[in-house]
């Protein structure tokens, strides 16, 4: 998984930036054998969901760094 994306992505308005992401992460999620959601408060916000959606949608197992709480 990246560890840094491109400056640009932070100039962008969120949603602009989140495409660019997927870019990034969903060819990092093809690669991955496991997906690490890092969530500190339990939750899960709107733009991690779709990308776990797309990492079980590819098989993948996923491990939540924190319990899941209300999302």
């Amino acid at each position: 998984m990246p560890n840094k994306l491109d400056a640009d992505l932070y100039t962008k308005d969120h949603q602009a930036a989140y495409i660019d992401a997927c870019a990034v992460f969903y060819p990092a999620i093809k690669e991955a054998d496991i997906v690490l959601v890092y969530n500190p408060d339990g939750t899960v916000g709107e733009h991690t969901q779709a990308d776990i959606l797309e990492a079980e949608r590819q098989g993948k197992r996923i491990v939540y760094l924190f319990p899941r709480g209300r999302s």
